[in-house]
């Protein structure tokens, strides 16, 4: 599928993995059987999915963005929470995210909320670390393809654009690289780029100096193939990233293992294997 097809998440997920299915339905529960029986997987691990009550699940792991944090306690759309902070209870493995870009008090107060309601779940954190560089045209070729070291753009000027939730930590991950950055356009998240509004975001970069434009992988999905294989003025490159379990790398593994071996053990009344949920 497409990106355009199968929504720019799941392609860039089966990008970054090959040879691992990604299947994608408005049923989950028919989508999880039919990787389970016709694919032979023996562990679904579903993205997005802690608020996708109608499927059982054998663990959830809660992803908390310490950049942003709780925000003001209230759910969509007075505050930017999904379920009420007591919904909390429910995870059997915490990850926090981004702890490199936010402050220690930040990540104290998002540790003391979440143990007002889960006083058990283990509590691993991670950041999200710069790999390097890859201009677009090899990028669609694979990920990983022709890259370029973080150095290799260090010290210059550079224009940034991005469709994210959370553009500000894109753009401090790439000002973080030692890049100048001389324009930062933010658009809504899972924006669709046209061909006159990436020309326009090269032509405004080149005016303000800059040597290249920097987006992000899932922002790459959806630029035109004819913009990618343009005469352009500038080059574009994927910052690819990676994440770095920096505490309790141990613990992670070893609640993800127990819960399979837990699955594996008990009488099966479905023929659906265990689920991980993040």
């Amino acid at each position: 599928m497409t990106a355009y097809e199968a929504g720019d998440e799941a392609y860039l997920i089966a990008k970054s993995l090959p040879g691992i299915p990604v299947v994608m339905g408005k049923n989950r529960s028919v989508s999880g059987t039919f990787a389970a029986q016709k694919m032979g997987a023996q562990v679904l691990i579903m993205d997005d999915g802690y608020q996708h009550w109608q499927l059982k699940r054998d663990l959830d792991i809660c992803l908390v963005d310490t950049l942003a944090g709780f925000g003001n306690g209230y759910v969509l759309p007075r505050g930017i929470l999904r379920e009420p902070l007591a919904h909390l209870d429910r995870a059997g493995l915490i990850l926090l995210t981004k702890i490199d870009q936010s402050s220690t008090l930040a990540q104290t107060r998002v540790e003391d909320q979440i143990r007002k309601y889960n006083k058990t779940a283990p509590i691993v954190s991670s950041t999200h670390r710069p790999l390097h560089f890859v201009e677009i045209a090899d990028w669609y070729k694979g990920i990983h393809q022709n890259v370029q070291p973080l150095a290799a753009l260090r010290g210059q000027k550079v224009a940034v654009f991005s469709a994210l939730g959370n553009p500000v930590s894109f753009e401090q991950s790439v000002a973080a690289c030692g890049l100048t950055i001389v324009e930062a356009l933010r658009y809504p998240d899972h924006h669709d780029y046209g061909m006159q509004e990436l020309q326009y975001i090269s032509e405004r970069a080149m005016s303000l100096g800059a040597v290249a434009l920097i987006t992000t992988g899932k922002d790459a999905v959806k630029i035109p193939t004819e913009f990618i294989y343009s005469d352009r003025g500038l080059k574009l490159y994927i910052l690819n990233m990676d994440i770095e379990l920096t505490s309790g790398e141990d613990v992670f593994e070893q609640v993800i293992l127990q819960a399979v071996q837990a699955y594996e053990a008990a009488p099966q009344v479905m023929p659906v294997p265990a689920v991980a949920e993040a």
